[in-house]
C-alpha cells in the first residue's frame, strides 16, 4: 500500500505539469479517478488515451467490500468538489448496502458515479437494484447505466458475458466520458 501510495502521490505532481493535462479538463473535473475491477483494467489503456491524466484503478477479480481502504485513500488525498470518482464494482460478489456506506464515506466533496453491471452472476439484479436506490438516496451521487446501455447488445460481450469485445469497450468508454461531461455541463448551468 506505501508503494501505491507513493506511486499516485508522483503521479498527481507529474499530472500537474503535464502538457495533455488540460485534456482532463474535457470532462469538466481536474482529476476523474476510477475504482473497479478487471472490466476497468481492462479498458484502463484506452481510457488513459481518451482522458490522458486520469487514475484508472483496476484489479482482477476486486471486490465491492475489499475496496473500501483504497476507495478511503483516494478520497484523503483527492476529495474535491473538481474530483469525479467513478466506482465500477458489483461484478465479482454480493455486497450489502453497509459496503457502499463505507466505499463512500471518506468523499465528502466529489460527485461520486456508480456503473452499474451487466453479467451472467446470480447477483447482478440485487447488485443493481442495491446500487440504484443507494445512488438515488444520496444526492452527490449518480448513476451510469451500463446494464439499460448492454443489455440488448450481446456484441458488446465476449463469451463470458462480463467481459467486453472492442465495440463494447468503446461504448462502455463513451458511457463514462459523456456521463461526466453531462453531469458537469449540468453543474455549470445552476
Amino acid at each position: 500500500m506505501k508503494r501505491l501510495r507513493g506511486k499516485l502521490k508522483e503521479k498527481k505532481v507529474e499530472l500537474e505539469k503535464d502538457p495533455q493535462y488540460p485534456s482532463i479538463k474535457a470532462t469538466g473535473f481536474k482529476q476523474v479517478i476510477i475504482i473497479g475491477d478487471s472490466i476497468i483494467k481492462q479498458l484502463k489503456g484506452s481510457l488513459e488515451e481518451k482522458v490522458p491524466g486520469i487514475i484508472v484503478d483496476g484489479e482482477v477479480s476486486r471486490q465491492l467490500y475489499n475496496s473500501i481502504d483504497i476507495a478511503n485513500w483516494y478520497a484523503r488525498e483527492y476529495d474535491s468538489k473538481d474530483t469525479a470518482v467513478v466506482f465500477e464494482l458489483g461484478t465479482n460478489d454480493m455486497f450489502e448496502e453497509e459496503d457502499l456506506k463505507k466505499l463512500t464515506s471518506g468523499f465528502k466533496e466529489s460527485p461520486l458515479f456508480f456503473i452499474n453491471t451487466k453479467s451472467p452472476q446470480d447477483w447482478e439484479p440485487y447488485a443493481n437494484d442495491l446500487i440504484g436506490k443507494f445512488v438515488k438516496k444520496n444526492k452527490s451521487m449518480n448513476l451510469i447505466d451500463w446494464y439499460n446501455t448492454s443489455k440488448d447488445h450481446p456484441e458488446y460481450f465476449v463469451e463470458d458475458g462480463t467481459h467486453l469485445t472492442e465495440s463494447g469497450a468503446e461504448t462502455y468508454n463513451s458511457m463514462i466520458t459523456n456521463s461526466l461531461k453531462e453531469f458537469s455541463s449540468n453543474l455549470n448551468k445552476d
